[in-house]
């Protein structure tokens, strides 16, 4: 939109055609905003010094009568250049100082205020008579009356990377969690109406993961709008929206759907109705150490069965108050290739349900037994809860190599549909992942081997200071204790807070 005027004396000035500010350079008349229009486009402008030379090769050639006033002083030239870029065909004299003075003053103030960025031109005026019908803009899609299409409860089968979000469950100190992701793309592909209240979609998960821990099984429930019209019925499953297909389009590639399928049952929740659970934790051994898997599985099987596991979770006294849970299998195995020098092991777990941490503090706990520092009798021993009914102090296990890799269900419950078309399309974009993985890996295991043939010719200043302070190592169950379940809620009580219910599982947060 930027032109130059056909007028001789202002050939070479621009002028935004938005603002129809005349685009000015002049050496007397600083303005440090002259040239930063927000419509800045086109050719660089002429400065008045070139368009002087311009105006003086002209008088040469068409003898204008007009330039006779380049004669003047330099200051007066000036001043004659710039009005007959502001007032075109207008004589200058010097009684018009003071009228340029106060023309230059406005042109600045309205430089200096904020510039209106928009993405639309101007448009020309159009008689209304003159309009023609046009299509709609592409991209752009009607308001879907969902009031005139019927639902229909799905179970959807859910895997993920969670490295990179703050857990599952939606939080409201945060935005960057998988629920949150997962009801963006519901409401993006038209499935749930925006801004839908969870009861009125009968929402409900299986588990709830916390920050970094990924999932292979996760399964939720919910109220989703089908093909069918009001008045219709509901079409069979193969012939129904393809809701994984949709979905996947509309979340980020480390979050996809694998199945779906309607429940059985009218009052299925994906939540309590789920029998059982199971995780895997990988084990990285380094180069050279030793893991007493023999030591381990002895320590692992005192899980089994029904155990109070307040000593092997985070305790929040305020969501759950009994922390029976029952383990229903537990094994320790080699998993993958050595690379590296490095080892890598599985556990595996399977329980009804588990506890806030639980899986990362019984992990803790054995990878202690297996580097030999604690015997495989702690375990039974933090069991039991009369002789230890507080949780002495130890660090969790990482969170990152912890897997949901499953949630059960009575036989015939779900049978999840799935595509091939899909499968390959969730595995080309899970191949892609690992590849870089793998690169990475190659990448740094070069360079640990290069760092380690290097030679040290210095000793490392202040090792003897440093394990002087960290001391010996002092055994698990000597070690200095949180606060017992009756204190904590002692504590709560005298607070003014309030305690969990008296159901079980009425508000039990897991991994």
């Amino acid at each position: 939109h930027w032109h130059r005027s056909r007028n001789p004396p202002n050939r070479g000035i621009q002028q935004c055609s938005i603002h129809e500010i005349p685009i000015i350079d002049s050496t007397r008349f600083v303005l440090a905003r002259c040239c930063h229009c927000p419509h800045r486009y086109g050719p660089p402008m002429l400065g008045l010094r070139n368009f002087a030379s311009y105006v003086r090769l002209t008088r040469r050639a068409r003898g204008w009568a007009g330039v006779r006033a380049m004669s003047k002083t330099g200051m007066e030239r000036e001043d004659w250049a710039v009005y007959n870029a502001l007032y075109p065909g207008v004589a200058f004299q010097p009684e018009h100082r003071g009228q340029l003075a106060a023309r230059l003053r406005e042109i600045a103030a309205r430089l200096e205020a904020p510039p209106v960025v928009t993405n639309e031109l101007p448009q020309p005026e159009v008689s209304k008579n003159d309009v023609a019908p046009t299509r709609k803009r592409r991209g752009t899609k009607p308001d879907l009356d969902f009031a005139s299409y019927q639902t229909r409860y799905v179970a959807l089968e859910i895997l993920y990377l969670g490295h990179a979000y703050d857990g599952f469950a939606r939080q409201e100190s945060s935005s960057n969690t998988i629920e949150a992701r997962l009801f963006s793309a519901l409401e993006r592909t038209r499935l749930i109406p925006f801004s839908a209240p969870w009861q009125s979609l009968r929402y409900s998960r299986a588990g709830r993961t916390d920050r970094g821990v990924s999932a292979l099984g996760q399964v939720v429930a919910l109220e989703l709008r089908s093909s069918a019209r009001v008045g219709e019925p509901l079409p069979d499953p193969g012939q129904e929206l393809d809701y994984p297909g949709l979905l996947n389009r509309a979340l980020p590639e480390d979050v996809r759907v694998t199945g779906w399928c309607p429940p059985t049952s009218p009052d299925f929740s994906a939540r309590f109705s789920a029998t059982h659970r199971e995780y895997k934790y990988f084990v990285v051994a380094q180069p050279g150490e030793a893991l007493d898997l023999a030591a381990m599985q002895a320590a692992g099987a005192a899980f089994l069965g029904l155990h109070d596991f307040r000593n092997f979770c985070k305790m929040d006294v305020a969501q759950v108050k009994h922390f029976q849970r029952r383990i229903l299998d537990f094994r320790i195995e080699a998993a993958g290739p050595a690379s590296g020098g490095r080892r890598l092991f599985l556990l595996s777990l399977r329980g009804t349900a588990f506890l806030w941490h639980q899986v990362r503090c019984m992990a803790a706990v054995l990878l202690m037994v297996g580097r030999g520092k604690e015997d495989p009798g702690v375990v039974a021993a933090l069991l039991d809860v009369r002789a230890h009914p507080a949780k002495p102090l130890y660090g969790l296990a990482s969170e990152e190599p912890l897997l949901l890799s499953g949630c059960r269900y009575a036989p015939g419950e779900l049978r999840f549909l799935r595509t091939e078309a899909n499968r390959d399309q969730v595995c080309k974009v899970l191949g892609r992942a690992l590849d870089s993985h793998l690169v990475r890996a190659s990448l740094l295991s070069e360079i640990l081997t290069k760092l380690g043939e290097d030679e040290c010719a210095l000793p490392s200043a202040g090792r003897e200071r440093r394990a002087r302070r960290h001391g010996e190592r002092v055994p698990l169950l000597q070690r200095v204790r949180e606060p017992s379940y009756e204190e904590r809620c002692t504590k709560i009580r005298e607070a003014g807070g309030k305690l969990a219910g008296d159901f079980p599982d009425e508000n039990d947060t897991e991994e």
